[in-house]
């Protein structure tokens, strides 16, 4: 499960990495998002801004895998890098349903997947950009200088109870 506070980043606070996301049920086709989904897995590379802004919403029924070479037409965001630091690597978890290991080579042995993974947390653990990203692609109206209490008070009052 995707947690946006623990995302690699880079000494600018920029997220690192392309990444593929593993939806936890293997037979989900649809959309998250702008993240086109089939047979459980991101049909594209997802980065930065929006990689946060999903896992915000929904990193509670989603994974990471690196995605390894980037797809032909598809570049990072600007400023942004796919160089993942090891030690975040060896943190990442699979999606219990998945049969391949997670490795940057997608060739290379993984280990075994934990489906002891935490529940997802409130929104009382969510950040002030968090809280921004959310409103967003939840389409809450939201004030930009608005602080932490008064954006959970708009996103309870919209229905929106958990990340």
């Amino acid at each position: 499960m995707i947690n946006p506070s623990t995302l690699p980043r880079d000494a600018n606070g920029l997220i690192c990495g392309a990444w593929r996301l593993v939806h936890e049920n293997e037979a989900f086709s649809g959309e998250l998002g702008v993240i086109p989904f089939r047979n459980g897995l991101s049909a594209h590379p997802v980065a930065g801004r929006i990689l946060s802004r999903l896992a915000a919403v929904v990193g509670h029924v989603l994974y990471l895998e690196p995605w390894g070479d980037l797809p032909r037409g598809w570049a990072m965001p600007e400023g942004h890098t796919a160089k993942v630091p090891e030690a975040f690597l060896a943190t990442l978890k699979s999606a219990p349903w998945r049969t391949t290991k997670i490795s940057e080579a997608p060739a290379a042995d993984v280990a075994p997947s934990s489906a002891a993974d935490a529940p997802a947390e409130g929104l009382d653990t969510l950040s002030r950009e968090d809280l921004f990203a959310l409103a967003e692609l939840r389409e809450v109206a939201v004030d930009r200088r608005w602080g932490e209490a008064k954006l959970r008070a708009a996103l309870k009052a919209a229905g929106i109870t958990g990340a």
